[in-house]
């Protein structure tokens, strides 16, 4: 978990090196869902 959320906020502090991180995902003008599911199989 601690090496999950390190690695974040590395990956927002290289996006956004002056501090100024992006609102609220509610605000977002685009975006991803992921509303399907995955189908298990055997190969």
């Amino acid at each position: 978990r601690i090496c999950v959320r390190d690695a974040i906020r590395a990956s927002l502090r290289s996006r956004y090196p002056d501090g100024d991180f992006p609102g609220p995902a509610a605000e977002a003008e685009h975006g991803v869902v992921a509303d399907e599911t995955a189908e298990v199989f055997e190969p």
